[in-house]
C-alpha cells in the first residue's frame, strides 16, 4: 500500500487539473463494476428457488425477466459511460503529466541532459507515463469497485452461512506469504525489462536516424549485430521477466479453484442437511468466487505498485533534473553584458572558459574567433543563460546578474539568436519564423529579410510571399533552414542578436547580403557573431579570441 500511496503523489499534481472528470470516471465504473457482478446473482437465486419450489407463477416469472433486462440495459449504459470516460481520462492525463514532464527538460540545464539519447527519453516518457497514469486509474476503480463487491457479497456470505464466509476468508494468508516472497523479485524483473525495452528501442531510432552515414560507410553489418545484441538483451529480461511471474500467476489463477472444490463439498453437504437451498448455494458460490477475486485482487495491488514502482522511479528521475534558474529583473534597454572573471566547464576536467573578462556594448557588433573547441559557441550559450544554473554569476546584463534577469521574457521579446545548426519546428516556415500558427506578421518586414538572405524554394520567392510562408520548413536544405533561422532571429529586431556560424551553410553573394545588414543596422542592439568567416570578421568592432590566450583585441 505504502508505494502505491508513493506512485499516487507522484502523478496525482499532473492530474488534479482533471479531477471533476476522474470522478465521474470512477463513478460510472464502480456503479457498473457492483451491478454487473452481484445484480443478477441475487436475482438468479431467487429465481431458481421460486421455480425449484414450484411457487413461481407467470406474473413472478415476467417481472424477474423484466428485473434482468433492466439490469441488463443500465449496465449496457454504464459501460458505455465508463468507456467513453476512460478515453478521455486515458488521454488527457497521460497527455497532461507527459507535457510537463517534457517542459521540466526544455527548461533543464544542458550539461543535466548531456549525453542522453532522445529517442530513449521518448521512449520512456510516452511509454512509461501511460502506463504509470493507466494503472492508477485502473486501480483506483477497480480497487473501490472491488472494495464495494467484497463489501456487498462477504456481508451476504456471512449471513447465509458463517462457515462459508471463513472458508473464504483462509485464503488471505497464503495470498500475503506468497506477496512477500515475490513482491521484490517482480518489481527488479520489471525495471530490468523496461531498460532493456527502451536501450532495443533506442537501438531501432539509430538505424533510421543516420541511414546517410550508415550508407557511406557501409555500416550495415556493424549496426545489425548491435540490434541483435540489443534484442537478445530484450529476449533474455521478458525470459526473467516470466519466470519471476510465473509462480505466483499460478498461485493467483489456481487458488480460486481450489477454494471452490472446498466450498463445493461443505455446500454439498449443508444442503442436504438443508441449512440452504440450492438457490442459495448459486449465489454463494459466485459470490464466493468474488470473494476470493477481491482478496486476489487487493493482495495484488502490492504486488502489482512494486512492479509500477520501477516506472515511478525512472519517471522520478527525470521529474528531479534541475530546471534552470530564472529571474524576475528586465534590464532593458540593454546597455552592455559584462563578463568579469568568468571560468566555465562541462565536466570536472580541464575548463573551456577561464577568467575570461569582456564587455560587450549596445550598438557594436563582436565576433567571437579561435579554433575549434576554443569555447565560441559555450561562451555565446552562457552569455544567453542557457547555463545560468551551472554557471558563476560573473555574467551581468546592465549589471544585473544573469541569475537574477527574467531569462524567458528576455529570450521571448528581446532576444534573436541564429544557431549552427538550426532546428525546424513541425510547421510552416512562417510558424517558424513568426512563432504563430497562422504564421501572421508584419509582411513587409518579413519580405524585407527574406529578400535580404535572397530565400527561394524552387520556384517561389518573395514575389509570391504568402505561398513561401505556407511552404513546409522540414523539407527545407541546410541553407535554407540557415536562412529562415537568421531571419527568425532579426524578424523581432532584438536587443541581443547572437548567431553561431550564420554563414556556414551560405552561398557567397547571400554571406555578403548578411554582412552588409548587419553592418547598417548595429545601431541599438549587442551583435555577437561566433564566425571564421572573414566578411562577418571585417564588419566587427571587436574581435574576441578565444583559446589558451583568450586575448580580447579591437580590429
Amino acid at each position: 500500500m505504502r508505494s502505491l500511496l508513493t506512485i499516487f503523489r507522484f502523478v496525482w499534481p499532473y492530474l488534479k487539473k482533471l479531477r471533476g472528470l476522474i470522478f465521474w470516471y470512477f463513478l460510472a465504473a464502480i456503479l457498473s463494476l457492483g451491478l454487473n457482478n452481484t445484480a443478477p446473482t441475487y436475482v438468479l437465486g431467487l429465481f431458481l428457488d421460486g421455480l425449484t419450489g414450484g411457487t413461481l407463477t407467470t406474473d413472478q416469472l415476467l417481472r424477474y425477466c423484466g428485473i434482468f433486462v433492466g439490469i441488463f440495459l443500465v449496465n449496457l449504459l454504464l459501460s458505455y459511460i465508463h468507456r467513453m470516460m476512460s478515453a478521455r481520462v486515458t488521454v488527457r492525463g497521460w497527455a497532461a503529466m507527459a507535457q510537463q514532464i517534457y517542459q521540466r527538460l526544455q527548461k533543464a540545464s544542458p550539461r543535466a541532459l548531456a549525453g542522453k539519447n532522445t529517442a530513449e527519453l521518448v521512449s520512456r516518457i510516452n511509454s512509461d507515463v501511460n502506463s504509470l497514469v493507466g494503472y492508477l486509474m485502473g486501480t483506483g476503480t477497480m480497487g473501490l469497485g472491488m472494495a464495494l463487491i467484497f463489501v456487498l457479497t462477504l456481508s451476504f456470505v456471512f449471513y447465509l452461512d458463517v462457515w462459508c464466509g471463513l472458508i473464504a476468508l483462509s485464503s488471505v494468508p497464503m495470498m500475503l506469504l506468497m506477496n512477500k516472497r515475490y513482491g521484490d523479485k517482480i518489481a527488479q524483473a520489471s525495471g530490468d525489462k523496461a531498460q532493456a525495452r527502451d536501450q532495443f528501442v533506442s537501438s531501432l531510432d539509430e538505424q533510421l536516424r543516420s541511414v546517410r552515414s550508415i550508407r557511406l560507410g557501409s555500416l550495415f553489418g556493424i549496426l545489425g549485430k548491435r540490434y541483435t545484441q540489443r534484442t537478445e538483451e530484450l529476449e533474455k529480461s521478458y525470459i526473467k521477466y516470466q519466470k519471476v511471474v510465473y509462480p505466483y500467476a499460478m498461485f493467483q489463477a489456481n487458488l480460486g479453484d481450489i477454494m471452490t472444490i472446498v466450498l463445493m463439498v461443505y455446500a454439498s453437504w449443508a444442503i442436504l442437511q438443508g441449512r440452504f437451498t440450492p438457490g442459495q448455494f448459486i449465489i454463494i458460490n459466485t459470490y464466493f468466487s468474488l470473494i476470493v477475486s477481491c482478496m486476489s485482487y487487493f493482495i495484488s495491488v502490492s504486488q502489482n505498485a512494486q512492479e509500477y514502482l520501477a516506472l515511478y522511479r525512472r519517471l522520478k528521475e527525470l521529474s528531479d533534473i534541475p530546471q534552470e534558474g530564472n529571474g524576475s529583473e528586465l534590464p532593458t534597454p540593454l546597455e552592455n553584458i559584462t563578463a568579469e572573471g568568468l571560468s566555465f566547464s562541462y565536466t570536472e576536467g580541464e575548463p573551456v572558459l577561464e577568467n575570461l573578462s569582456q564587455t560587450f556594448e549596445k550598438d557594436k557588433i563582436y565576433c567571437l574567433a579561435g579554433r575549434n573547441g576554443s569555447g565560441k559557441s559555450t561562451l555565446a550559450d552562457v552569455l544567453l543563460g542557457l547555463y545560468v544554473s551551472d554557471a558563476d554569476p560573473s555574467v551581468k546584463y546592465n549589471g544585473v546578474p544573469l541569475q537574477d534577469v527574467d531569462l524567458y521574457e528576455m529570450r521571448a521579446n528581446h532576444t534573436g539568436v541564429s544557431e549552427q545548426e538550426p532546428m525546424m519546428l513541425r510547421g510552416s516556415i512562417g510558424f517558424n519564423i513568426t512563432c504563430r500558427e497562422d504564421g501572421a506578421g508584419d509582411r513587409e518586414r518579413l519580405r524585407e529579410l527574406l529578400e535580404m538572405v535572397d530565400f527561394r524554394k524552387g520556384e517561389v520567392d518573395t514575389r509570391d510571399l504568402e505561398a513561401l510562408l505556407a511552404l513546409d520548413a522540414n523539407e527545407l536544405s541546410g541553407g535554407q533552414k540557415q536562412k529562415v533561422s537568421i531571419v527568425k532571429a532579426l524578424y523581432k529586431d532584438p536587443e541581443l542578436l547572437v548567431m553561431d556560424e550564420p554563414t556556414s551553410a551560405l552561398d557567397a553573394e547571400s554571406r555578403r547580403r548578411l554582412a552588409g545588414y548587419l553592418k547598417a543596422h548595429a545601431k541599438g542592439r549587442i551583435t555577437i557573431l561566433v564566425s571564421h568567416d572573414q566578411e562577418l570578421l571585417d564588419i566587427a568592432d571587436e574581435v574576441v579570441c578565444l583559446g589558451k590566450e583568450q586575448v580580447a583585441g579591437g580590429l
